[in-house]
């Protein structure tokens, strides 16, 4: 198996609290700008997705209570190996998440032309 049958990457996206509005343009947008990445989206509990964008995976479980939920969350973002992610609704909790995923990657506003965040 060479490098180029290798799926790419996941692309890592936080949404932890309510935007207002619905993350699919976004979502749409992100997916768009990585073509062939799948999604490995993290979000608060009531965050519903639109059908036709790729995921990985989607985990509900971002509205984190404790050092414990949090230290899992953080080993969970740092194993799935990702290329790279955007953080949606950027809050205290998840600028700490971002820091702690080790390997580093770097991260994005989504609002904005993708300049990295940290």
């Amino acid at each position: 198996m060479t490098e180029k049958d290798l799926p790419a990457p996941p692309v890592v996206v936080m949404m932890l609290r309510e935007r207002g509005k619905t993350p699919g343009p976004v979502l749409r947008r992100i997916s768009a700008v990585h073509g062939g990445a799948a999604l490995l989206l993290l979000t608060h509990e009531g965050a519903e997705t639109p059908a036709d964008i790729p995921l990985a995976a989607h985990w509900r479980d971002g509205n984190m209570r404790g050092p414990l939920r949090f230290l899992t969350l953080s080993r969970r973002l740092s194993w799935a190996g990702a290329a790279c992610g955007y953080d949606l609704a950027p809050t205290v909790r998840s600028r700490l998440l971002r820091w702690s995923v080790r390997p580093s990657i770097p991260w994005y506003d989504a609002e904005k032309d993708h300049p990295p965040v940290s």
